[in-house]
């Protein structure tokens, strides 16, 4: 385009926040019977949170209040290992997509 038919714009926005800190899991308790843990992220809703035995298939957990709603979340659920030494794994997400995962050995 010639200068005098050539267009121009802009468009200033406010700040823009970008979560790269993954959750943190706390408390975890592992045993026969019984799982329990806590999530929690500085910056975003925790989103999603899994469990695996033995490097078994992944198990979704919800939280203990029923709902992915807050940046702190507990979870509480029955734990069926087989019989000997297990290793329990845990993952969690939050809504900006940053996932962390830890383990425990659970012996008998």
């Amino acid at each position: 385009q010639p200068p005098d038919a050539a267009l121009a714009t802009e468009l200033v926005t406010g700040p823009v926040l970008i979560d790269n800190t993954p959750p943190r899991i706390t408390g975890l308790m592992a045993s026969a019977g019984r799982l329990s843990f806590s999530v929690s992220d500085e910056m975003s809703p925790i989103a999603a949170c899994r469990f695996s035995v033995n490097a078994g298939p992944w198990q979704p957990l919800g939280p203990t209040d029923y709902i992915f709603d807050s940046r702190e979340e507990s979870f509480v659920t029955a734990l069926r290992l087989p019989t000997g030494e297990s290793s329990v794994a845990v993952w969690a997400a939050d809504a900006q997509g940053n996932t962390t995962t830890t383990s425990t050995m659970v012996r008998p």
